[in-house]
């Protein structure tokens, strides 16, 4: 059997971030699946606020169209533009770095918090808490000075 493939799909324009996400992934999946980045060819450099995220996750069916074919799909912006069109639309199992995180903390349990790049992705980050279900659990979004 051929290894299936991991599609670290980001939806900013910043090639070093694939490049960072896609070598995390490698570090921590196992034999018989290899990580692939593919970064989208136009649109923000950074998602750092409620209009570039719009247009993140507004750009998200031609950024699949032009993505190599894979078995499954990480969203890599933690935020998650665009998960539930590309979610209906690739036909493979995706995923989100967010909604992976909550998750992860819905399945502990325990009260989390997330800290993030800028106060704009506080009321985002927030939401995206809320759709995963967690509202209960979270102790807050939390922002360092910056633009994502």
């Amino acid at each position: 059997m051929s290894d299936a493939t991991l599609l670290v799909l980001n939806p900013n324009t910043s090639q070093a971030m694939t490049e960072a996400v896609v070598s995390a992934a490698r570090a921590l999946l196992p034999p018989g699946l290899r990580a692939i980045g593919w970064t989208a060819s136009a649109g923000p450099p950074v998602i750092k606020d409620r209009p570039s995220y719009d247009a993140a996750a507004a750009a998200m069916p031609a950024l699949l169209t032009e993505a190599p074919r894979a078995d499954a799909i990480l969203l890599a912006c933690f935020g998650d533009p665009g998960l539930a069109v590309l979610r209906e639309r690739a036909g493979v199992p995706v995923t989100g770095l967010a909604e992976a995180a909550i998750l992860a903390a819905r399945q502990r349990g325990e009260r989390f918090a997330i800290l993030t790049a800028g106060a704009a992705w506080v009321p985002i980050l927030t939401d995206c808490v809320a759709a995963g279900g967690a509202s209960h659990l979270l102790a807050g979004v939390f922002a360092l000075d910056g633009d994502g």
